[in-house]
């Protein structure tokens, strides 16, 4: 999985048959029908019935949940011609449960509402993805001017990823109230490039920062602002929140963390998250419920936000297996070859996986209050593997 700073277990219920159950009492019915055929309870009771998909995939949560160790977890799958489904398991703190309502930090899975607004952005005129930093922001030292929003986009540009730097999240959390700029961290925390832009491939968090920045240039508005008139608003995306810019109405899961480095969670929500979401901002600062997020996934991914052509670019394979803030590759890496694209993200005590399968028109998303990647992507698969069998 790609970094952000910036994965089945079915279980039945043996049940008593009413028949069996009817048998009970009164005796002499049942002894009656012994003597001209066979008991009454092996007569009518069948095997139990399968599972309706929707136990199946409560108990996915469950069960995985449970074997992995996780902390909770909010889902949701898109089906065609099916009602959404929303499964909830684990707690969010003390005997406070999660629930469909529930939000959650979506952690780097924001870099693809970030690329699809920008996107937007150049559909509109405002700006071109080919344009280069210096036509819209100052200059700042180990950033090369020459970079292009969509080296930016497709983390091709070489620029330091701010998360690397040893300082930096000492620095984020030593005052986590504080309320970071994009350019105060690119100042502070971006080192010497990977490599000149367009010569490879490097994940970096700081170029989504940059991209923010120049959003903000070219709409003269908030990024959040931007967000909510283009997409979260026509979209009725109601669940849907951009971190430090907007306040977070509802519930937010408590986030755990191993702060201690000692094996054990501890509850994070304590500490203001304003530092460390105005650090990772347009990197990783949306917030959402497990619905909005899968509702997203399908409208983007499935033609409803963008041109054809647009789309065409966010999908286009440059040989590193990511498009323009988009994972070209999940099926491959998690989800046994199916087809499917999308995003994963890991915060602090929040972690997230959106996965669009093109085949099926199916959205997955996968949200948990923890950073147990492995339990997230094992749920995600899982739920993968009952979807594509529900509808062979």
């Amino acid at each position: 999985m790609r970094a952000f700073a910036g994965w089945i277990v079915r279980g039945s219920v043996a049940r008593m048959g009413s028949v069996t159950r009817s048998c009970l009492y009164p005796a002499a019915f049942c002894l009656s029908l012994a003597f001209g055929s066979t008991a009454c309870a092996n007569e009518s009771a069948g095997p139990p019935a399968p599972p309706t998909l929707s136990q199946r995939l409560q108990g996915i949560l469950d069960d995985t949940l449970r074997a992995h160790d996780g902390t909770g977890v909010s889902a949701a799958l898109l089906i065609p011609g099916e009602q959404p489904w929303v499964g909830t398991s684990g707690r969010s703190h003390g005997s406070v449960a999660i629930t469909a309502q529930t939000l959650f930090g979506v952690s780097s899975v924001t870099k693809v509402y970030v690329a699809a607004l920008a996107l937007r952005l150049a559909e509109e005129g405002l700006l071109g993805l080919d344009d280069s930093l210096r036509q819209w922001l100052g200059s700042y030292a180990h950033v090369d001017s020459t970079i292009t929003i969509r080296q930016l986009l497709n983390h091709t540009s070489g620029v330091y990823d701010f998360v690397e730097h040893p300082l930096a999240w000492d620095s984020i959390l030593y005052d986590p109230s504080r309320l970071w700029s994009a350019g105060e961290i690119v100042t502070s925390f971006v080192s010497e490039p990977y490599f000149r832009p367009g010569a490879g491939f490097h994940y970096s968090n700081t170029g989504y920062l940059l991209v923010g920045m120049i959003i903000e240039a070219a709409t003269g508005s908030d990024v959040s602002a931007a967000l909510r008139n283009r997409f979260w608003d026509p979209l009725a995306l109601r669940n849907t929140f951009f971190d430090v810019e907007e306040a977070i109405p509802g519930e937010l899961a408590h986030p755990w963390i191993d702060a201690g480095n000692d094996g054990v969670l501890d509850d994070f929500s304590s500490v203001p998250r304003t530092a460390a979401s105005s650090a990772s901002w347009t990197a990783g600062a949306i917030i959402a419920t497990a619905l909005d997020l899968a509702q997203w996934g399908r409208a983007l991914y499935g033609g409803a936000i963008l041109s054809d052509a647009s789309l065409a670019q966010m999908l286009a394979e440059t040989g590193s297996g990511y498009g323009l803030g988009t994972d070209l590759i999940l099926g491959e890496e998690h989800f046994n070859g199916e087809p499917a694209v999308g995003h994963a993200g890991s915060g602090l005590g929040f972690a997230s996986v959106l996965a669009y399968l093109h085949n099926l028109d199916v959205s997955v998303a996968v949200l948990m209050n923890d950073n147990n990647l492995d339990c997230m992507f094992a749920i995600a698969s899982a739920l993968v593997e009952a979807v594509t069998d529900h509808v062979a």
